[in-house]
């Protein structure tokens, strides 16, 4: 999995909401402009729902986009005919009304006061849709980040605590190197004691990440405690 397919899966409910929210209000301003271009024409109840429309089905292109991925198409052309048909069906049973060619002084008013609140709308929707893309970079960004950081110090220790074991003891040579599949994992190889008196030992944490990676670092502390006790009663046991 990417890191990209990590942060979308990640990402809290409230976050996720709010760039559904700004999808909604940026693409809102399609209703607005549609407007612009027939010159304020259009019916109320066309008006209201074009920019209903416009920031809805953009909505679920973008969550059939997150949900199914490389498989999004097979969600997104569908609805894409449906958004497609469901303008026809506005546009037919809401049409927009003939230009006058005589307008009166009212008219034009009404015409100039609606343009006026469709330019005001659109600077405002998308307004809006910025800071809703805003604010969830922000605080999702510094969430992701400090636990990237998080993680960058895990490795870190994993590093110092599990180095490679290139060496010889005892007339034996020992070589060994911990490779973790994710970020951080809890495998621990461990050599320690002396020629005469060593242990070599190899133990897994289950899971993997910055919790196992702390395991595994309290379980070396304490088998060294016990190797650097002298103890050869020591035994080694594992429990489910």
């Amino acid at each position: 999995m990417s890191r990209n397919e990590t942060f979308w899966k990640t990402l809290s409910p409230r976050s996720f909401l709010l760039f559904l929210l700004g999808v909604f209000f940026v693409f809102s301003a399609i209703g607005f402009a549609n407007d612009v271009m027939q010159m304020g024409r259009t019916p109320n109840p066309r008006f209201a729902l074009s920019i209903l429309v416009a920031g809805i089905f953009p909505i679920f292109y973008a969550v059939a986009g997150f949900g199914y991925r490389k498989h999004a198409w097979k969600i997104i052309v569908p609805l894409f005919v449906v958004h497609f048909f469901v303008m026809g069906v506005l546009s037919r049973t809401l049409p927009v009304s003939g230009q006058n060619g005589n307008m009166d002084a009212a008219e034009i008013a009404r015409i100039r006061a609606r343009l006026v609140f469709d330019g005001y709308a659109i600077m405002l929707v998308v307004a809006l849709g910025y800071a809703c893309f805003l604010y969830v970079t922000i605080i999702e960004g510094r969430r992701y980040f400090r636990v990237h950081a998080e993680i960058e110090l895990a490795v870190e220790i994993h590093r110092v605590l599990v180095p490679a074991i290139d060496t010889k003891m005892g007339g034996y040579e020992f070589y060994g190197r911990s490779s973790p599949s994710g970020d951080v994992g809890g495998d621990l190889i461990d050599l320690a004691g002396s020629a005469e008196h060593w242990v070599a030992y190899v133990a897994d944490v289950s899971g993997h990440g910055v919790a196992p990676g702390v395991v595994m670092g309290m379980a070396k502390s304490a088998a060294r405690m016990l190797l650097s006790s002298g103890d050869d009663s020591l035994t080694i046991s594992r429990s489910s």
